[in-house]
């Protein structure tokens, strides 16, 4: 250790293992956990506190600040690994979930709060904000993206399975919320914008988009065993909006609007 404060305590718990570490300022407090370990650290502030679980992993970070508090888990495995970042906030706090996983991230800031989840994997991103908040989930996958801003926030859903991976965007928010459905995939884009919001539904699917200042937005939807697929995209701007059917599928459109 080469650094300036470390404190834990009110510890309950099997293993606990810092090594490595570069830092200012590291505290662990009110844990009633199996195994936590922190090594090859590079970075001013670690705060874990009030968690109750199995398996906690930070390692290889290079960071200004990281924050998991209030964790309440069976068998989680809370992962954050290979970081290089610049001001960066990483937090964690209010989670009753089973696993979470980040790695080899290049970003400025992730939240991740209130949630009530299976399985969170926020993996190979090169990003400037990303935030999960609110969510009611089973597994929700986040991979290979190289984009701005990331949102998912008030999703109450069963059996969820939202996945946005390989993103390639300049300036790109992704938004999805108050969303009440089974299965959203997201995969393969190349564009600014993209929203989905206000979705009462069964499962939603977006892939392999290439396209300029797109737009894609689905709002309002409420439908029963609904597939809405846009796929193959090379376009402008694309809206769907107020729809109360059973099936939407868009696919291979050459088109502005």
């Amino acid at each position: 250790l080469q650094c300036d404060q470390v404190t834990l305590q009110w510890l309950q718990c099997d293993q606990v293992t810092l090594q490595w570490l570069q830092c200012d300022q590291v505290t662990l407090q009110w844990l009633q956990c199996d195994q936590v370990t922190l090594q090859w650290l590079q970075c001013d502030q670690v705060t874990l506190q009030w968690l109750q679980c199995d398996q906690v992993t930070l390692q290889w970070l290079q960071c200004d600040q990281v924050t998991l508090q209030w964790l309440q888990c069976d068998q989680v495995i809370v992962t954050l690994q290979w970081l290089q970042c610049d001001q960066v906030i990483v937090t964690l706090q209010w989670l009753q979930c089973d696993q979470v996983t980040l790695q080899w991230l290049q970003c400025d800031q992730v939240t991740l709060q209130w949630l009530q989840c299976d399985q969170v994997t926020l993996q190979w991103l090169q990003c400037d904000q990303v935030t999960l908040q609110w969510l009611q989930c089973d597994q929700v996958t986040l991979q290979w993206l190289q984009c701005d801003q990331v949102t998912l926030q008030w999703l109450p859903c069963d059996q969820v399975i939202v996945t946005l991976q390989w993103l390639q965007c300049d300036q790109v928010i992704v938004t999805l919320q108050w969303l009440q459905c089974d299965q959203v995939t997201l995969q393969w884009l190349q564009c600014d914008q993209v929203t989905l919001q206000w979705l009462q539904c069964d499962q939603v699917t977006l892939q392999w988009l290439q396209c300029d200042q797109v737009i894609v937005t689905l709002q309002w939807l409420q439908c029963d065993q609904v597939i809405v697929t846009l796929q193959w995209l090379q376009c402008d701007q694309v809206t769907l909006q107020w729809l109360q059917c059973d099936q939407v599928t868009l696919q291979w459109l050459q088109c502005d609007q």
